[in-house]
């Protein structure tokens, strides 16, 4: 079981590899974004039905919209392709729904279907963050090859050079050195004793301000990731407060960040009730926000409570003043 289980994520792997165009590194992160938005969502059925949920997030971020259907006595999960002319809401009356290793013919309104509202595919946005997140790495790895590079010395003769060399090996062997040179044969040095600018003899292959493009890059890559949690209902707190702002901007971008989580919950109360009109799933009622997510629901209300119980108060003051 456990080798079938492996076949079939590899093969679901395959096929997601045709509509996500990303090099290794991006689809890395592209996965990983796919599981932090999937256990947004709790809808027991599903899962009771042989169906994970962030299969069905998968193939829905894919292409915008994933269908479930029921192929003796079994239920799948896969792409949907309207086969037939759409009506205005953008529905067709047959389709084709294509999983890891098999594709079959249904009639709508055999098939329960799940879609990220009628116009978002988020695999458009979500590939935007992977290459990213890919191309900061890439950056951060470069410079820290770099650190390899340490300065080099500039000779002009091949019996310094020598000389240098030797010193290095003997150093890598684990000697202890001490290397004495005149300075009128050391490259550092002028005739008269007077030491040049170490710029003009020393090649220098690391970048002088590399600790400070990798604060640069790593402060990237935080932003980034608080730029995609607010998209997707974990807007980053701040714990500092200037005294101009008001409640309601600081708790404004939580009510932001939970548009797409609910138009999400949304789209699977519709498909829970498909289910439940199909198959007797459970219906409406069962589809919840999961832990997570509901205490940045809760968040965001009590906010908007505060701003509320806050202007509440501001009247009071105002009235007992002016009486």
């Amino acid at each position: 079981m456990a080798r079938d289980k492996k076949i079939e994520d590899f093969r679901k792997w395959l096929e997601m590899r045709k509509y996500v165009q990303l090099n290794n590194d991006a689809f890395d992160y592209y996965n990983m974004m796919i599981e932090n938005i999937s256990p947004m969502l709790v809808y027991p059925s599903l899962v009771e039905n042989g169906i994970e949920m962030q299969t069905l997030i998968e193939y829905a971020a894919a292409q915008g919209v994933a269908a479930v259907c029921e192929i003796d006595g079994e239920f799948r999960c896969g792409f949907l392709k309207w086969s037939d002319i759409l009506n205005d809401n953008g529905v067709a009356k047959t389709c084709i729904i294509t999983g890891s290793y098999w594709s079959k013919e249904f009639e709508t309104k055999d098939i329960a279907y799940f879609r990220f509202t009628h116009s978002q595919q988020p695999a458009t946005h979500l590939q935007w963050f992977s290459r990213m997140f890919a191309n900061v790495d890439d950056s951060q790895r470069c410079l820290v090859r770099n650190t390899k590079y340490a300065p080099m010395p500039v000779v002009s003769t091949t019996n310094e050079q020598q000389k240098y060399e030797d010193a290095m090996k003997r150093q890598q062997r684990g000697e202890d050195i001490t290397v004495i040179v005149s300075p009128t044969s050391n490259p550092l040095f002028s005739a008269g004793a007077t030491q040049k600018k170490e710029s003009d003899k020393i090649l220098n292959l690391g970048d002088p301000a590399m600790i400070e493009k990798m604060h640069f890059l790593s402060e990237y890559h935080a932003e980034l990731k608080k730029r995609f949690g607010a998209m997707y209902g974990m807007c980053f707190k701040s714990s500092a407060k200037s005294a101009q702002e008001s409640l309601d901007e600081i708790h404004g971008m939580d009510n932001f960040s939970l548009i797409v989580p609910y138009n999400m919950k949304s789209e699977m109360q519709l498909f829970a009730d498909k289910c439940a009109k199909l198959w007797a799933w459970g219906g409406r009622d069962s589809v919840t926000f999961s832990e997570l997510w509901q205490r940045e629901d809760n968040d965001a209300k009590h906010g908007e409570n505060n701003e509320k119980e806050g202007e509440k108060n501001a009247e009071s003051v105002s009235d007992i003043q002016t009486g």
